[in-house]
Order: C-alpha cells, then structure tokens, then sequence
C-alpha cells in the first residue's frame, strides 16, 4: 500500500447498492493515491460491508490471484443484484388502502421515476385498481 493511502475515503459496497458505480469510485480512489492492481485487490476488504463482506471471506484461500479476477469474481457474485430496476408488479402491489389520497400517491410518483420501461398507461391503470373509493364506489355505479 502507498504511504499517503487512507482507507477511510474508499466507498463501501454492501452487495446490494449498485455495483458498477462502487466499482468506478472504488478504482479511482486506489489509483488517485497512486495504487495499482495489487492494492486495489488487497484493499478490497476494507469497502465491503454486511453481504459483500461475508461473500468475500468465504472466497478459499489461495483463490484469487489478480486484481482482473477479483473484479470478475465480485461481478459475478453480485450480477443478478438490481435494486433500482422497476417493473409494473411494482405498482400492482400498490393498494391505498385506509392511507390518504396524497400518502397513496406519492409511492406511485418515486416508482414512476424509476420506471422507464413500464407504459405510462399501465401505470394509471393499475393506481386506479389500488385506489380505495369507499363510500364514493356506490356513486360511480349509480351514474354508469
């Protein structure tokens, strides 16, 4: 390890934030403190925390030998791992329930957000399901 190097300004990664962006700071802090591949693979331990960190003292012994394969290795363990993607069972889960108008909508407005492969159609369609009309349901029959 360089001398000026100071672990505490690595990122951390837990195996459920986004990978590739950790990846990015990760190597950029390593290297702006004039680190190679050696460092950024005996360095590594020091990011992880919580899953990532079990994932990485179960690697055995010996096991990796280049900074090129731990990366693979930690891409691999943790490819399937998306926590941002949003699909419409997202908004079918979505029901208002006894919450108001207002509380009910505003999970709908941060998944749309997120949402960019879901039809705008879609999503009214199923935050009209999740609404609770009540007494109002009796009215919208009677005028049909």
């Amino acid at each position: 390890m360089p001398r000026w190097f100071n672990p505490a300004v690595l990122p951390q990664y837990n195996g459920e934030s986004n990978l590739r962006e950790f990846l990015l700071k990760y190597e950029a802090a390593i290297e702006a403190t004039g680190g190679g591949s050696a460092c950024k693979a005996k360095a590594l331990i020091l990011a992880l925390k919580g899953l990532a960190q079990q994932w990485y003292t179960n690697l055995p012994n010996g096991y990796i030998y280049s900074w090129e394969q731990l990366r693979l290795e930690l891409a691999t363990g943790f490819r399937a791992v998306k926590p941002d993607k949003v699909t419409s069972c997202n908004f079918h889960d979505l029901k208002q329930g006894s919450s108001t108008l207002q509380d009910y909508m505003l999970p709908i407005v941060k998944l749309r957000a997120k949402a960019t492969h879901v039809a705008k159609p879609s999503i009214i369609d199923m935050a009209l399901r999740g609404l609770n009309l009540g007494p109002c349901v009796e009215y919208l029959r009677g005028t049909s």
